[in-house]
């Protein structure tokens, strides 16, 4: 199972907030654990598939327009990342990272910079 970042953009024209929920619900669809999403236009989800596999499910069985609407998949199992703000779910957002680096930061031991 892999840990991917997905970031989208969603143009202004036509439906865009029906778009959007349409996106969202097809990548609850596809992960395997529940999605880390406080950002806009960015969730973060685990999947069995591949990158190629969540952008085409995501991309082509969504109500997005090809014509105008973006999207990007990358796999991110690293073991560094770094944010600001009040993130309301820091265990969440770690969990998409390696584990050690959650334990750590969870405990206040581990390289995990903020």
């Amino acid at each position: 199972m892999a840990s991917y970042a997905i970031s989208f953009r969603i143009a202004e024209q036509g439906n865009a907030d029906e778009r959007r929920a349409s996106l969202v619900s097809k990548v609850n669809e596809i992960s395997t654990v529940v999605t880390w999403d406080e950002t806009t236009s960015f969730i973060l989800i685990k999947s069995f598939l591949s990158a190629e596999e969540v952008a085409s499910k995501i991309y082509l069985e969504s109500s997005m327009r090809t014509d105008i609407d973006k999207l990007l998949v990358v796999r991110v199992d690293g073991d560094a990342y770094s944010h600001r703000g009040d993130i309301k779910y820091p265990a969440l957002l770690g969990s998409f990272f390696a584990q050690s680096e959650v334990v750590n930061a969870l405990a206040g031991l581990g390289a995990y910079r903020r």
